[in-house]
């Protein structure tokens, strides 16, 4: 199975390769263009190219139009690989996708208990993030995160070798909702107001 995987890897374009080699630095078992344009310091629409690339080796499944997933074997064999990067590169792949994910929650937050509020600036160095312009749409979102949301306040930082990737393009309630998962796990410095609704 190694040698199939490697076999694979070979095949890949640079970008791909480091694409294929952050998703195994993702906590969650899904990934958006979003989160994978993070990951790899990308526009949405260079980094989608890259997720559909993938999908036609048969790296990637998407089950659900728009999010990809990767087998358990191959997730780990990428995270495998992503070891052999630079420590800084991983750190600051991590930090862009931690940025994202709570960029992303405050303003479904603000949505979501309708308080008018602002999340906090994106990062200088976080790509274009997902607009959020409804609150049935920030609750699909929560809904469709929830994994990777408490996967990423659970998650620490692995320590790599060497490596390295170029840039292409150079609540609460008692009850357990999407936000509250992630506020108390990851700590984002929200105050939700109220019960998302289920």
């Amino acid at each position: 199975m190694a040698a199939a995987f490697a076999m694979s890897y070979r095949d890949l374009t640079e970008h791909q390769a480091c694409l294929f080699r952050r998703l195994g630095l993702h906590p969650g078992t899904e990934i958006d263009v979003y989160a994978a344009a993070a990951l790899m310091d990308l526009p949405v629409g260079l980094a989608g190219r890259l997720l559909e690339q993938l999908y036609g080796e048969h790296l990637l499944e998407e089950r659900v139009r728009g999010r990809f997933q990767t087998h358990d074997l191959l997730r780990h064999y990428a995270r495998t690989l992503a070891e052999q990067d630079l420590d800084a590169d991983n750190t600051a792949a991590l930090d862009r996708l931690l940025d994202y994910y709570q960029h992303t929650a405050e303003a479904a937050d603000a949505l979501i208990n309708d308080t008018g509020g602002h999340p906090s600036p994106a990062s200088a160095s976080l790509p274009t993030s997902l607009r959020l312009v409804s609150r049935t749409q920030a609750l699909a979102w929560m809904e469709a995160e929830r994994a990777a949301l408490v996967a990423s306040g659970r998650r620490r930082r692995p320590t790599v070798k060497h490596s390295t990737c170029s840039n292409p393009s150079a609540t609460t309630s008692a009850r357990p909702t999407p936000l509250r998962d992630w506020l108390v796990l990851g700590k984002v410095g929200t105050s939700p107001r109220s019960e998302v609704p289920r």
